[in-house]
Formats: C-alpha cells, structure tokens, sequence
C-alpha cells in the first residue's frame, strides 16, 4: 500500500480539485474516496496538495463550510439546562438570585440576595458595590 505522496500519485489535479472544491470534500473525506484509509489520510492529502502547488482551504474557510454542513448545537440557557436549579447559586458563602435585567446584576446575570432584600425593605435601589 502506498504511503504518504504517493497515494494521490496517479490522481489527476483537476479531479482533487474537483473534489476539494466543487463537492466541498475535506481532506479525510478526499482520502476515503480515492480508497486509502490510514489514521492520517487527510495529512497526506493536504501534503500532496502542497507538493503540487494546489490550492487548498484556509482554516477559516474549512470552520465556516463545517458550521454550514453540521449547524452548531444549541447552548441551552436558564430552564432549558439540564443542569437548571432554579436559578439560585451559592458563591463564597452567599446566595445569589438569576436576574439579568437588575441595575446591579453582574455579568453573569446574577445579583446577591442580600442587596434584593436590603432593597426591598428600604424601598429603593441601593448604591453600586464598591
């Protein structure tokens, strides 16, 4: 079995390019059609593109076909988590209260129970943490 180069030797340029561009093929998915199966197939692939002055996709333009072919999975947020508790968290001994739209709330969107209380009891806001 022909190793590294040699796998795409007898491959016509205008079929890999055909392949790479045109079907929108990754390097691994090039390997597996022209039959050759090694755990770095794609390495290979993209040598002997190099070898051959072909040109190929940059990163950016691989990770922008790969979120157009497999969209990216949703980030589930608040009570669509699994993991949701009701949107209390303890943090060094306090207990802070999910509310994103609180003046105070820090970026995570949470704010210290005491102040909510505090607040409530005075009737107002009261003054920025320091």
């Amino acid at each position: 079995m022909p190793m590294g180069y040699d796998i795409v030797k007898n491959i016509p340029d205008v079929k890999l390019m055909e392949l790479h561009w045109q079907k929108q093929m990754t390097m691994e998915e090039i390997a597996q059609v022209i039959g050759y199966s090694h755990e770095q197939s794609g390495y290979f692939i993209a040598k002997a593109f190099d070898k051959r002055g072909l040109k190929r996709r940059t990163r950016s333009e691989a990770a922008l076909l790969s979120r157009k072919i497999k969209p990216p999975i949703p980030v589930l947020r608040g009570e669509k988590h699994p993991m949701w508790r009701g949107g209390r968290i303890k943090h060094c001994g306090y207990i802070k209260v999910i509310m994103p739209e609180h003046p105070q709330a820090h970026l995570t969107g949470y704010v210290y129970e005491h102040r909510l209380v505090a607040e409530k009891q005075l009737g107002r806001p009261l003054k920025k943490m320091r």
